[in-house]
């Protein structure tokens, strides 16, 4: 008998600010954490916690931190993730670097990938990703990301392996206020995924993201409000077989530079 099922080490951060690593008015740390190549245009220090009860299930609570510091034309940044219980959880740590290249950004970021189970012990293993943006007008990018390219089989026989998922993306601003993606990505073993998304600025504190997941028709939304250096996101998103997933965001940005 064969099984599918959904990525359970991919929170739902992965989707609603992934994308706005394609724009440059609406990324932010986490941004980083799906394509690094945005590094290097997030300026000063930036630090974002996020954690999410997935369809509701406290078995499946996720939890990112990230954190990213600007230096000239580049930037470094680390992210932590944690997902599952005590009887069985997933863990990842990066270490992430982008660089500006003229019209081209490059982002490279180095992983450690765990896994525990109770009873069982735990083991873990490494792995790498690849990221480029491309500036190809004023308002419009393009990104495409290769993300473990190279995958590595660990665990008792040599049984498990992070799959590899190659990105093909787009981001146009429509204006300060008004910012549209799209993406298409493979991930091994599955079929191609679109992901379609939305953000718009209501004001200089409150904006509203949504979109949709193409592969099985999940929409996904977000409010954020804006207050001094501080950002706080309420999130969501609905699976058609498996219910709703709840998250909060919360970011400090420090635009100040030495």
């Amino acid at each position: 008998m064969v099984c599918y099922s959904q990525s359970f080490r991919s929170p739902q951060t992965a989707i609603y600010s992934g994308l706005g690593a394609l724009s440059k008015s609406f990324r932010d740390v986490f941004s980083f954490a799906e394509n690094p190549a945005g590094l290097n245009e997030l300026q000063g220090i930036s630090a974002g916690l996020y954690a999410e009860r997935r369809f509701m299930l406290a078995g499946l609570n996720q939890y990112v931190a990230a954190a990213h510091y600007g230096l000239v034309n580049s930037g470094i940044g680390i992210q932590m993730h944690y997902a599952g219980s005590g009887a069985y959880n997933e863990s990842m740590a990066g270490l992430s670097y982008g660089r500006n290249l003229g019209k081209i950004s490059l982002g490279l970021q180095f992983n450690y990938h765990k896994i525990s189970i109770s009873g069982y012990g735990s083991d873990g293993t490494y792995s790498a990703d690849i990221a480029v943006i491309w500036q190809l007008t004023d308002k419009l990018r393009a990104g495409i990301q290769v993300i473990n390219p190279v995958p590595v089989f660990f665990g008792p026989g040599k049984s498990e392996q992070y799959s590899s998922m190659y990105k093909l993306g787009m981001g146009f601003e429509f204006s300060g206020k008004c910012f549209l993606a799209g993406e298409i990505n493979k991930e091994t073993e599955k079929t191609v995924n679109v992901i379609l998304a939305v953000q718009y600025e209501f004001s200089g504190k409150m904006y509203l993201k949504a979109g949709v997941n193409t592969d099985i028709g999940k929409p996904f939304a977000g409010v954020g409000w804006t207050l001094a250096d501080f950002r706080l996101d309420v999130t969501g998103s609905y699976h058609p077989g498996l219910g709703f997933t709840p998250g909060m965001m919360l970011i400090f940005k420090n635009t100040k530079r030495k």
